[in-house]
């Protein structure tokens, strides 16, 4: 009997190397899958007891939704007061029972919202019989990970994606991060999906390639606050959120969206999320791509466009601060880094952020 390992371990092994060099950790505590919703729904399979709920931390997006349903796990999803924001009471208050699964997308992938590593630790806690996904495909524009919570807490796992911080949005490649002994149950439990060869080349190529990523990350900041302070500027209403999505409130998202589509600008209408009403998502991407936004929302109707009123409610985001050489800095949230970078700029209202 031959002992070579098959396809689908070289595979796996080709593609733990690199998420261990993207991560900075042991590719042993890493597992990972070719589709999000695959993976998700063997994993749930896995984890979750007949009594179990997951129970999600915020905004869910289809693919948590589907693969929950076809785990056969009750699903509850928890907003707060405001989508923008992770509320901790509430969540920890929808636990029923120790073995519930929490799952929180940090930044949350539909409103940008954002927990702190002290309120995931918190969380984590509080299923000390069940498990704490933290989805973190957004983490490269936050900088908040709960990398450091599995020395303590084996009951965490998470979850990263190899093309997101690329800006490749049409793979759902990823890899999940954990505990040896919940990788090896993984190995026996879970399938892994096919990824192509080309794709294994990219995700590889692009890992390598560091500074290039750097300068992407720093570039959809950048261009993020350029738009914000324009679409203000045109009376759109806006909300800069830690990830590469900008966040439009208008009139009429139907009519807006399909102007803004016509126009050749994606976005997504978000209308029927829960306390989304209003909302369009625009994916940040190249000047070029973006200037097309600003002219787009220069030649729409306002009636399509201009609100009465602010959308007041609580948002809460980080982003990384620079260091000097001696001394590491606090991290504050990203709200109010932007805002005195606005402040400088003499603008008083960043449209629903205010």
């Amino acid at each position: 009997m031959s002992n070579q390992p098959s396809d689908v371990e070289l595979v796996r092994d080709d593609l733990a190397g690199a998420a261990a060099r993207m991560s900075g950790v042991s590719s042993e505590r890493v597992f990972p899958y070719g589709v999000l919703a695959e993976f998700l729904e063997e994993f749930l399979k896995m984890l979750c007891r007949p009594s179990c709920t997951l129970v999600c931390a915020g905004l869910t997006t289809p693919e948590i939704a589907i693969a929950a349903d076809k785990a056969d796990s009750k699903l509850c999803e928890i907003i707060g007061e405001s989508p923008f924001t992770v509320d901790l009471k509430v969540v920890i208050s929808a636990v029923n029972e120790e073995c519930d699964v929490i799952y929180v997308a940090n930044p949350n992938r539909v409103s940008g919202s954002c927990a702190s590593v002290k309120d995931l630790a918190h969380l984590a806690g509080t299923v000390p019989r069940g498990f704490l996904i933290v989805d973190e495909t957004l983490y490269d524009y936050s900088g908040v990970t709960g990398l450091s919570l599995l020395e303590d807490c084996p009951n965490v796992i998470i979850l990263r994606s190899f093309t997101v911080p690329f800006g490749i949005h049409s793979s759902c490649a990823g890899f999940g991060i954990t505990g040896k002994r919940l990788i090896t149950n993984m190995n026996d439990s879970v399938q892994l999906r096919s990824v192509s060869k080309a794709m294994r080349q990219a995700i590889v190529a692009a890992i390598e390639d560091g500074e290039a990523t750097v300068s992407r990350h720093q570039e959809i900041h950048d261009e993020a606050l350029r738009l914000a302070v324009a679409l203000t500027h045109l009376g759109v209403q806006c909300r800069l959120a830690a990830a590469d999505f900008l966040l439009m409130r208008v009139a009429s998202p139907k009519d807006a969206g399909n102007f803004l589509v016509a126009g050749k600008v994606p976005v997504d209408n978000l209308d029927g999320y829960p306390g989304k009403k209003n909302y369009l998502r625009y994916r940040i991407s190249s000047r070029e791509s973006n200037d097309r936004l600003l002219e787009a929302f220069d030649r729409m109707p306002a009636n399509y466009v201009k609100m009465q009123g602010f959308d007041r409610r609580a948002v809460s985001l980080y982003r990384r601060r620079a260091t000097d050489s001696t001394q590491r800095a606090k991290r504050r949230p990203a709200s109010l880094l932007l805002s005195e970078r606005l402040r400088e700029q003499n603008l008083v209202n960043l449209g629903a952020d205010k």
